[in-house]
Protein backbone atom coordinates (compact mmCIF):
# COMPACT_ATOMS: atom_id res chain seq x y z
CA UNK A 1 0.00 0.00 0.00
CA UNK A 2 1.08 3.35 -0.82
CA UNK A 3 2.77 5.44 2.35
CA UNK A 4 1.14 8.44 1.85
CA UNK A 5 -2.48 6.16 1.42
CA UNK A 6 -1.56 4.50 4.98
CA UNK A 7 -0.57 7.44 6.51
CA UNK A 8 -4.06 9.31 5.74
CA UNK A 9 -5.72 6.15 6.21
CA UNK A 10 -4.18 6.08 9.64
CA UNK A 11 -4.82 9.19 10.99
CA UNK A 12 -8.25 9.39 10.12
CA UNK A 13 -9.57 5.95 11.00
CA UNK A 14 -7.93 7.27 14.47
CA UNK A 15 -10.08 9.96 14.29
CA UNK A 16 -13.21 8.11 13.68
CA UNK A 17 -12.86 5.73 16.42
CA UNK A 18 -12.22 8.10 18.87
CA UNK A 19 -15.54 9.46 18.13
CA UNK A 20 -16.81 6.58 19.39
CA UNK A 21 -18.01 5.54 15.52
CA UNK A 22 -17.12 1.83 14.00
CA UNK A 23 -15.81 1.75 10.59
CA UNK A 24 -16.67 -0.63 8.42
CA UNK A 25 -14.98 -2.26 5.10
CA UNK A 26 -17.62 -4.30 3.34
CA UNK A 27 -18.18 -6.20 -0.35
CA UNK A 28 -21.58 -6.20 -0.54
CA UNK A 29 -22.93 -2.18 -0.54
CA UNK A 30 -25.47 -0.87 -3.23
CA UNK A 31 -22.93 2.44 -3.09
CA UNK A 32 -19.81 2.88 -2.77
CA UNK A 33 -19.85 4.12 0.92
CA UNK A 34 -22.04 5.77 3.44
CA UNK A 35 -22.09 7.54 7.14
CA UNK A 36 -25.03 6.55 9.56
CA UNK A 37 -24.96 9.05 12.39
CA UNK A 38 -27.65 7.38 14.07
CA UNK A 39 -26.26 4.01 14.14
CA UNK A 40 -22.63 5.73 14.33
CA UNK A 41 -20.50 3.92 11.32
CA UNK A 42 -18.90 4.91 8.44
CA UNK A 43 -18.96 2.23 5.50
CA UNK A 44 -16.93 1.79 2.82
CA UNK A 45 -17.42 -0.88 -0.05
CA UNK A 46 -13.70 -2.46 -0.53
CA UNK A 47 -15.45 -5.51 -3.68
CA UNK A 48 -12.65 -3.16 -6.43
CA UNK A 49 -10.01 -2.50 -5.38
CA UNK A 50 -8.07 0.43 -3.45
CA UNK A 51 -7.93 2.91 -6.31
CA UNK A 52 -12.15 2.52 -6.62
CA UNK A 53 -12.41 2.24 -2.68
CA UNK A 54 -9.88 4.82 -1.40
CA UNK A 55 -11.01 7.74 -2.90
CA UNK A 56 -14.81 6.82 -1.77
CA UNK A 57 -13.53 6.73 2.06
CA UNK A 58 -11.93 10.15 1.81
CA UNK A 59 -15.29 11.47 0.78
CA UNK A 60 -17.18 9.28 3.28
CA UNK A 61 -14.22 10.62 6.16
CA UNK A 62 -15.78 14.07 4.84
CA UNK A 63 -19.36 13.59 5.97
CA UNK A 64 -18.05 12.31 9.19
CA UNK A 65 -16.41 15.56 9.36
CA UNK A 66 -19.44 17.18 8.44
CA UNK A 67 -21.35 15.36 11.08
CA UNK A 68 -18.23 16.23 13.52
CA UNK A 69 -18.53 19.86 12.81
CA UNK A 70 -22.25 19.71 13.54
CA UNK A 71 -22.61 21.09 9.71
CA UNK A 72 -25.93 19.84 8.32
CA UNK A 73 -26.84 17.62 11.35
CA UNK A 74 -30.18 17.97 13.67
CA UNK A 75 -33.86 17.15 12.11
CA UNK A 76 -34.28 18.94 9.18
CA UNK A 77 -31.42 17.28 7.56
CA UNK A 78 -32.18 13.71 9.18
CA UNK A 79 -35.68 14.44 7.23
CA UNK A 80 -34.53 15.48 4.12
CA UNK A 81 -32.54 12.46 3.80
CA UNK A 82 -34.96 10.03 5.33
CA UNK A 83 -37.65 11.23 3.49
CA UNK A 84 -35.64 11.63 0.43
CA UNK A 85 -35.01 8.16 0.13
CA UNK A 86 -37.51 6.49 1.01
CA UNK A 87 -39.30 8.10 -2.16
CA UNK A 88 -36.34 7.00 -4.07
CA UNK A 89 -37.17 3.47 -2.72
CA UNK A 90 -40.70 3.80 -3.27
CA UNK A 91 -41.91 3.76 0.03
CA UNK A 92 -43.73 6.99 0.16
CA UNK A 93 -44.74 9.80 -2.78
CA UNK A 94 -43.33 13.26 -2.65
CA UNK A 95 -44.71 16.82 -4.01
CA UNK A 96 -43.01 18.46 -6.64
CA UNK A 97 -42.29 21.18 -3.67
CA UNK A 98 -40.75 18.52 -1.46
CA UNK A 99 -38.76 16.74 -4.09
CA UNK A 100 -37.46 20.37 -5.05
CA UNK A 101 -36.93 21.15 -1.41
CA UNK A 102 -35.07 17.79 -0.11
CA UNK A 103 -33.23 17.37 -3.46
CA UNK A 104 -31.57 21.09 -2.85
CA UNK A 105 -30.56 20.27 0.74
CA UNK A 106 -29.16 16.83 -0.35
CA UNK A 107 -27.64 18.22 -3.06
CA UNK A 108 -26.16 21.15 -0.85
CA UNK A 109 -24.19 18.55 1.47
CA UNK A 110 -22.53 16.43 -1.29
CA UNK A 111 -21.27 19.59 -3.09
CA UNK A 112 -19.87 20.41 0.80
CA UNK A 113 -18.56 17.10 1.02
CA UNK A 114 -17.12 17.19 -2.71
CA UNK A 115 -15.31 20.61 -2.18
CA UNK A 116 -14.01 19.00 1.05
CA UNK A 117 -12.81 15.73 -0.37
CA UNK A 118 -10.91 17.93 -3.27
CA UNK A 119 -9.33 20.04 -0.39
CA UNK A 120 -8.49 16.76 1.59
CA UNK A 121 -6.86 15.38 -1.76
CA UNK A 122 -4.78 18.42 -2.19
CA UNK A 123 -3.75 19.01 1.67
CA UNK A 124 -2.19 15.44 1.92
CA UNK A 125 -0.96 14.84 -1.91
CA UNK A 126 -3.60 12.13 -2.06
CA UNK A 127 -2.73 9.69 -5.45
CA UNK A 128 -6.03 10.47 -6.33
CA UNK A 129 -6.41 12.46 -10.28
CA UNK A 130 -8.57 15.64 -8.38
CA UNK A 131 -9.63 16.78 -12.09
CA UNK A 132 -11.14 13.34 -12.16
CA UNK A 133 -12.80 13.41 -8.95
CA UNK A 134 -14.00 17.08 -9.40
CA UNK A 135 -15.42 15.77 -12.79
CA UNK A 136 -17.13 12.40 -11.22
CA UNK A 137 -18.27 14.83 -8.48
CA UNK A 138 -20.20 17.19 -10.95
CA UNK A 139 -21.66 14.57 -12.69
CA UNK A 140 -23.11 13.16 -9.58
CA UNK A 141 -23.95 16.81 -7.73
CA UNK A 142 -26.49 17.23 -11.49
CA UNK A 143 -27.83 13.79 -10.96
CA UNK A 144 -30.14 15.27 -8.34
CA UNK A 145 -31.54 17.84 -10.39
CA UNK A 146 -33.28 14.56 -12.08
CA UNK A 147 -35.28 13.59 -8.31
CA UNK A 148 -36.28 16.86 -8.69
CA UNK A 149 -37.60 16.34 -12.12
CA UNK A 150 -39.59 12.73 -10.73
CA UNK A 151 -36.70 10.73 -13.10
CA UNK A 152 -35.55 8.22 -10.29
CA UNK A 153 -34.99 6.11 -12.85
CA UNK A 154 -32.08 8.19 -14.00
CA UNK A 155 -30.52 8.91 -10.61
CA UNK A 156 -30.80 5.21 -9.30
CA UNK A 157 -29.15 4.36 -12.76
CA UNK A 158 -25.72 5.21 -11.74
CA UNK A 159 -25.15 6.57 -15.01
CA UNK A 160 -23.52 9.36 -13.81
CA UNK A 161 -20.75 7.12 -12.61
CA UNK A 162 -19.63 6.43 -16.41
CA UNK A 163 -16.62 8.02 -17.86
CA UNK A 164 -18.70 8.42 -21.02
CA UNK A 165 -20.73 10.71 -18.54
CA UNK A 166 -18.31 12.49 -16.39
CA UNK A 167 -15.33 13.25 -19.00
CA UNK A 168 -18.08 15.34 -20.33
CA UNK A 169 -17.80 17.51 -17.03
CA UNK A 170 -16.03 20.13 -16.10
CA UNK A 171 -12.44 20.24 -14.08
CA UNK A 172 -13.65 22.43 -11.77
CA UNK A 173 -16.88 23.11 -9.24
CA UNK A 174 -19.61 25.26 -10.86
CA UNK A 175 -21.58 28.16 -8.92
CA UNK A 176 -25.12 26.44 -9.81
CA UNK A 177 -26.47 22.86 -10.40
CA UNK A 178 -29.53 23.46 -11.07
CA UNK A 179 -29.78 22.95 -14.94
CA UNK A 180 -28.28 19.90 -16.06
CA UNK A 181 -26.21 20.18 -19.48
CA UNK A 182 -28.21 18.64 -22.25
CA UNK A 183 -25.48 16.68 -23.47
CA UNK A 184 -25.36 15.41 -20.00
CA UNK A 185 -28.73 14.21 -19.91
CA UNK A 186 -28.66 13.09 -23.49
CA UNK A 187 -26.06 10.76 -22.99
CA UNK A 188 -27.47 9.70 -18.88
CA UNK A 189 -30.54 8.84 -21.08
CA UNK A 190 -29.03 6.58 -23.70
CA UNK A 191 -26.64 4.48 -20.69
CA UNK A 192 -29.84 4.31 -19.03
CA UNK A 193 -32.13 2.96 -21.80
CA UNK A 194 -29.01 0.99 -22.87
CA UNK A 195 -28.47 2.54 -26.51
CA UNK A 196 -24.76 3.65 -25.32
CA UNK A 197 -22.31 1.31 -24.36
CA UNK A 198 -18.77 2.12 -22.50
Amino acid sequence: MDSTIASYLSRALIDILDSDFQVRLVNNLSDGGQVDDSQKYLAVNVKKGIGNWFPTFVHEYCHFCQWKEKKFTGQKWDHTFGELYKWIEGKIDLSKKDRILFSRRARRVELDCERRTVSEIEKHNLPIDADRYIQKANAYIFSYEFLIENQKDLYNSGAYDSSLIYNLMPKHFLTRYDRIPSRYREMIIKLSNGKEKE
